[in-house]
């Protein structure tokens, strides 16, 4: 018996002492799942102190200028809880409610039409998204709309308002559009154009100073009739992507400067007598298209025009009659002139090509007397004066001639700075080439790139201070184009600049 009882006490001091252990480890166990889930529900738990408030990304949500009309691109807004507690937002709303211009989306929930959502959770140190779009109204006889309305926060009984701001333009949308007749364009309102604008044969298309078009992708203006422009250098006529907002770079660079943005101009009238005057055409696939016959050429008359940032051609010539004076022809994907055949003039004009978009291999200047099939295009004449054909490329001149047949091919250019090395030939007087400058190659105009905006804006193709083209210009043809593209005596120094544009002490 004793042996038994004794036997046993050591038994029931084990399971004593075990039972003991696994209430010490339980109590733990419930002391760590306290504190780990005391934890959670206090960076869960709400708060309702009214000083605990929400901070916004910004104050005022500004918006690209976009259309009436038309849905704007999405702009984003940013709300954040710094606080250690989560927050309840009792009530997110657009102060013009139901008649507000502006639409938007808190986290993933979208308002009914009322433009009010409720009861939505931020977490603790926790942000979250606002998405805010926007269609403008059309107002009667306005061009540009100041729309403004707000978004109010109504968090544990205070209000907080971020505002909306956008300028809308009363744009004319025409949609795969055909004149009838003889129809001049206005300057009030801009227009919007959707497909083809389409110009009859028989009929002439006239854009006044200070008429915009804005194209939409893919959009063009086809000329089967005639095409006038009528711009001033206060006031020129513009032809543009629809795009106004701005890429999300280092710069901020508008899409406007950016190429491929719509089709192009298309004069496809063989009879067609074409004249554009301060105009710019800029942000295409193409510039300006022109085709003729073999037997009849269309005219082309542009005086202080500007064709830019385009994908393709600048300025594509078959078998046309094309007369330009103080215009530039910059940055394109493919030639920024191309002369295929018929008659070319210019004076004083700056072709130039620093195409940053991809690899780019025709020359800026090419004029050719044969097509891509090996048809011949007699080129009856081709004359360059005091003009500047430059850009990225070692060589930016080509001069395509029939070697095989007795197809015309009379050029003369005379008076110009060229990127190249030197040619020889009765086709050259007084060229400068770049391969003989030294380091002055380098140096030709103020900016050719889109950066230093502030200080040069997107590109500037006037002379550089210690550019070549300063003052050896030829001062008989001078004469007959006296003033520059922005009105600049060239008369008035010791002697004329090359291309375009005359430099002036302020641009130092």
């Amino acid at each position: 018996m004793g042996r038994v009882e004794c036997g046993c006490a050591p038994a029931v001091f084990k399971i004593m002492v075990l039972m003991k252990m696994w209430r010490i480890i339980a109590l733990w166990a419930v002391v760590l799942g306290v504190m780990l889930g005391g934890a959670g529900c206090v960076e869960e738990r709400l708060t309702t102190d009214p000083t605990a408030r929400l901070e916004f990304s910004c104050d005022t949500l500004v918006m690209d200028t976009l259309f009436a009309g038309v849905p704007s691109r999405t702009s984003r807004l940013m709300v954040y809880n710094r606080n250690n507690r989560a927050l309840n937002i009792s009530a997110v709303s657009l102060g013009g409610g139901e008649r507000s211009q502006y639409r938007f989306n808190v986290d993933g929930h979208i308002p009914p039409e009322s433009n009010r959502v409720t009861d939505i959770v931020i977490k603790a140190r926790d942000s979250l998204y606002v998405f805010v779009e926007m269609t403008a109204e059309e107002a009667e006889g306005e061009s540009r709309v100041l729309v403004r309305d707000s978004l109010t926060f109504l968090c544990n009984g205070v209000e907080s308002r971020v505002q909306l701001m956008a300028c809308a333009e009363n744009a004319r949308l025409l949609n795969n559009h055909t004149i009838e007749g003889d129809v001049v364009f206005d300057s009030v309102r801009p227009y919007l154009i959707y497909g083809n604008l389409h110009v009859p044969e028989g009929c002439t298309l006239t854009l006044p100073e200070g008429c915009t078009l804005y194209f939409h992708d893919g959009a063009n203006i086809v000329v089967d009739g005639n095409l006038r422009a009528e711009g001033t250098r206060e006031a020129p006529v513009t032809l543009r992507g629809d795009r106004l907002d701005r890429m999300e770079d280092a710069d901020g660079t508008p899409y406007d400067w950016m190429p491929m943005q719509w089709g192009g101009v298309y004069l496809q009238n063989g009879l067609g007598a074409h004249e554009l005057t301060h105009t710019v055409i800029r942000g295409g696939t193409h510039g300006i298209v022109l085709y003729g016959e073999r037997n009849i050429q269309p005219t082309l008359t542009m005086e202080e025009c500007e064709v830019t940032t385009v994908g393709g051609y600048g300025l594509y010539s078959m078998n046309g009659d094309v007369e330009m004076e103080n215009c530039v022809i910059t940055n394109c994907g493919e030639a920024c002139c191309f002369v295929t055949g018929g008659r070319i003039g210019m004076t004083h004009c700056t072709v130039a090509n620093y195409y940053r978009y991809g690899a780019r291999s025709t020359p800026a200047f090419v004029i050719s007397n044969y097509d891509a099939d090996g048809g011949a295009y007699p080129v009856r004449s081709a004359v360059v004066e005091n003009s500047i054909i430059y850009g990225g490329n070692a060589t930016e001149i080509a001069l395509l001639r029939d070697s095989m047949r007795a197809t015309e091919f009379n050029v003369l250019i005379s008076y110009t700075l060229i990127k190249g090395e030197r040619e020889e030939g009765g086709m050259f007087n007084h060229v400068l080439w770049s391969g003989e400058l030294g380091n002055a190659a380098y140096n030709v105009f103020v900016n050719t790139d889109i950066s230093n905006v502030e200080e040069t804006g997107y590109y500037n193709f006037v002379p550089s201070q210690m550019s070549p083209a300063i003052g050896v210009a030829n001062k008989e043809v001078a004469m007959r184009c006296p003033t520059d593209k922005r009105g600049v005596s060239r008369t008035d120094d010791e002697g004329p600049d090359l291309g375009a544009y005359e430099r002036t002490e302020e641009d130092d």
